[in-house]
């Protein structure tokens, strides 16, 4: 077992000793240290230093507020001053780790429903076999970037966000955010749908799984370099 995962587990074991406010504070404190700038390594070793503060304090029958004060945001933040930031080639690395990973799952999805959808047609019709052949269109490619290129950035919204501070219009806004979202993801299906006929090559099943399978491996890979220490 190497240093992060050993520290991981030992902090996910002393997380279970928080509760109410200082559980819920934790958890968006890990997630926006998840958005920063630094290794997970380092993330797990600014968690257990926080883990050890909050269990220390709850012993002591002190508030998270009276521990933290009001902006846990600021407080995150100059913790995060003193801690490594990551190089240009840790964040390449960990950006390509991403896009691959992305590529795997939603390549793999498109190729299993497209030869399940054959095998269907072929046991119900019983027209002719079904090709191990999948293809591959525009809106296919354009909803395999736009859907990659949306979850690494709502992915870090929702990290960056994690400790705003509550504000009455806060409430407007995530209304509004929640239907721009769908608004996107309603575009990007109806791109994808109206230029399912323009293909743009065709792929074998057994190699295009060979190539999710490729993808996955090295996305873990890169994860597993990126935070070597």
């Amino acid at each position: 077992m190497n240093e992060l995962k050993r520290l991981n587990r030992e902090n996910n074991e002393l997380d279970k000793q928080l509760d109410g406010a200082y559980e819920s504070v934790m958890t968006d404190m890990v997630c926006y240290l998840r958005g920063a700038d630094i290794s997970d390594y380092y993330v797990e070793a600014v968690r257990r230093d926080l883990l050890s503060m909050f269990l220390a304090a709850k012993e002591r029958g002190e508030d998270v507020q009276t521990l933290i004060g009001g902006d846990f945001r600021q407080f995150c933040d100059s913790i995060l001053e003193n801690v490594p930031h990551k190089t240009r080639r840790q964040r390449m690395a960990e950006l390509l780790s991403i896009v691959l990973n992305c590529f795997g799952i939603l390549v793999g999805i498109h190729l299993l429903i497209s030869q399940v959808g054959d095998l269907l047609i072929f046991a119900l019709k019983k027209g002719p076999q079904p090709s191990l052949s999948v293809p591959v269109s525009l809106g296919d490619l354009i909803f395999f970037v736009a859907i990659t290129v949306f979850s690494i950035f709502f992915v870090q919204h929702i990290c960056k966000t994690a400790l705003a501070q509550k504000r009455p219009s806060s409430k407007k806004a995530n209304v509004i955010s929640f239907l721009l979202l769908w608004a996107f993801l309603a575009a990007v299906l109806c791109c994808k749908l109206f230029l399912k006929d323009y293909v743009l090559f065709s792929i074998p099943f057994f190699v295009g799984m060979a190539l999710v399978a490729a993808s996955l491996l090295l996305s873990k890979l890169l994860s597993r370099a990126d935070n070597c220490l």
